[in-house]
């Protein structure tokens, strides 16, 4: 009796052991409600983002992914898009295929927010029925002739109307309505994915609205940028150009447009030396210490304008490297005021919907919708972090991806602020004014009362400035360690 109980206690213990390492061994479960399948893994960078709908090219082909499983989905829920808790879940399932898949835009096509974004596939074939008929009809691509005609048809899909009076609210409810409208196509279709990953390619690749450059009659260069397939281009155009009287040397100049009935084309003068993006993220370009100062403080000193116009303070909402161009002799001007509003003498906000760039976006903004001179504050504070560190504004290299702003407080307070430091800049800079500017970026991403004012900003960067020059002038430029072991 007493051997079989040892040998019934062996099998329990062996039975126990078993089951708690086949239990450790097996990977979380997943709470996406989507399913993916043949995602091409480290895929390259294209050319489209959907007429500018995504944050970054390089998320198309994980785009076109989820679209399809949208679509399966619909089939089985009859729901279109996913609740915030269902997005944030199936992102983190993304983030094995696309490390940046955070940055990419997803979340405008979360449900919650009413309109289009609340939708089920009954509500898209009650409101859309004729729009989803033509794209069935005209997406039947074979040629480009066939994408040409996809693409007007669904360049074709408008907001529900009465949604909204604000222009940039009825261009982005457009832009979920017509992501509807997809998706309800895509379950008609889901069983021919090819198909449907031609039709995702051809949409992906339009551009609504190009840059071109020109010549005037007397010889001036000039960009020109030819808005088209807009819904609202006259309320934009009408918008933007209220702002054309207004001249500044560190705002890009507007010199002329020309409004038809879809489409408008606005003339600007030209800036040979691009944006602040392509000199912060590119391979081959660098910008020195001094250089990136001058370029803080020019954009400083062109919000600085903004902020304090003696007709009511305007606001840009949305400050980001690719919006700060570069003159001849690197001069920082700031440009696209498409979502710019302006706050009458004696107001202290205006309500608006949320608009603005992942990443770059005021967090009480987002929270009260009250559009003020701290949004862009906040704005240039990321900015700012980005000239002094040359990363993206999310570190997705990250198992949880980390808001630059917030890595950046990590290294301050443990005294890392080196780790900080843009490589490209190989320890050419002073280390105090590198401190001071990194201390101000951090005091622009606080709360909105423990924010400077444009002002501030632009006297301190102008101390780092001096500083800076001084120290280049008489001596060579000390490490940032040895000023943080001689400054505790």
């Amino acid at each position: 009796m007493t051997e079989l109980l040892k040998q019934s206690s062996i099998v329990l213990i062996f039975i126990l052991v078993t089951t708690i390492s086949f239990a450790v061994a097996q990977p979380p479960p997943s709470n996406c409600s989507l399913h993916f399948d043949d995602v091409p893994s480290n895929s390259s960078c294209g050319n489209g983002d959907w007429g500018g709908f995504l944050h970054n090219s390089c998320c198309a082909t994980i785009f076109d992914e989820y679209l399809y499983a949208l679509g399966q989905r619909a089939n089985q829920t009859g729901n279109i898009f996913l609740d915030s808790t269902q997005q944030r879940n199936c992102l983190d399932v993304m983030q094995k295929f696309q490390k940046n898949v955070f940055g990419c835009g997803f979340e405008q096509l979360t449900s919650g927010a009413g309109g289009c974004s609340d939708f089920s596939i009954g509500d898209v074939t009650s409101k859309f029925g004729d729009k989803l008929r033509s794209l069935d009809e005209k997406c039947n691509i074979q040629s480009s002739d066939g994408c040409s005609s996809c693409a007007k048809s669904w360049g074709n899909i408008r907001a529900v109307p009465s949604w909204s009076s604000d222009p940039q609210s009825i261009k982005a409810e457009t832009q979920v309505c017509r992501f509807a409208v997809l998706v309800t196509y895509s379950r008609t279709k889901i069983q021919d994915k090819d198909h449907l990953l031609t039709v995702y390619k051809c949409l992906e690749a339009q551009k609504y609205g190009k840059v071109y450059r020109g010549i005037l009659s007397n010889n001036q260069p000039v960009a020109i940028k030819h808005i088209i397939d807009d819904e609202n281009v006259e309320s934009f155009a009408r918008e933007f150009t209220s702002l054309s009287h207004i001249r500044h040397p560190n705002l890009v100049t507007l010199l002329g447009y020309c409004l038809q009935e879809d489409e408008c084309f606005i003339v600007y003068e030209l800036c040979p030396n691009g944006n602040l993006s392509e000199w912060l993220f590119g391979k081959d370009k660098c910008l020195s210490w001094i250089q990136r100062l001058e370029i803080a403080i020019d954009s400083a000193q062109g919000l600085l304008f903004l902020h304090t116009y003696p007709e009511g303070c305007i606001v840009h909402r949305d400050i980001k490297p690719t919006n700060i161009l570069l003159g001849d002799n690197f001069e920082a001007k700031l440009s696209d005021f498409g979502l710019s509003k302006i706050i009458e003498l004696g107001e202290t906000y205006v309500s608006s919907e949320v608009r603005g760039t992942f990443g770059y976006v005021d967090p009480d903004y987002q929270r009260n919708h009250h559009v003020n001179s701290s949004g862009d504050v906040y704005s240039f504070g990321i900015v700012l972090l980005q000239i002094l560190s040359g990363k993206r504004v999310i570190n997705m290299n990250l198992n949880t991806p980390l808001p630059l702003n917030k890595m950046a407080k990590g290294l301050n307070r443990t005294g890392s602020i080196n780790e900080f430091a843009d490589p490209k800049l190989d320890g050419e800079y002073s280390a105090e004014a590198f401190n001071l500017t990194l201390q101000l970026a951090l005091s622009c991403t606080e709360l909105r009362q423990q924010r400077p004012s444009m002002e501030q900003i632009v006297v301190r960067l102008g101390q780092a400035h001096d500083i800076s020059t001084q120290a280049k002038a008489s001596t060579p430029e000390v490490s940032i360690d040895s000023y943080q072991s001689s400054n505790p």
